[in-house]
C-alpha cells in the first residue's frame, strides 16, 4: 500500500485525504494546531442564558 502525507487538515487537506483512502491509499495527516478545518472556525457567544454557536472564516462556494 502506498503512504501519503498531507500537510494541513483545512478543507482542501481533508478532501484529498478522503479520495485518496477511497483509492486505497494510507493516508497521514500532519496538523499544527490542536483543530481540524483551517481557516473555517468554529465559536461561541453567552447572551444572557443562551449560549449561540456559529462558524466564520472560509467561505464554500
Amino acid at each position: 500500500m502506498k503512504k501519503i502525507v498531507i500537510v494541513g487538515s483545512g478543507i482542501n487537506g481533508l478532501v484529498a485525504a478522503n479520495y485518496l483512502v477511497k483509492e486505497g491509499y494510507d493516508v497521514t495527516i500532519i496538523e499544527k494546531k490542536d483543530s481540524t478545518g483551517g481557516a473555517c472556525i468554529k465559536d461561541s457567544i453567552q447572551i444572557e442564558n443562551k449560549k449561540i454557536d456559529f462558524a466564520y472564516g472560509a467561505t464554500v462556494l
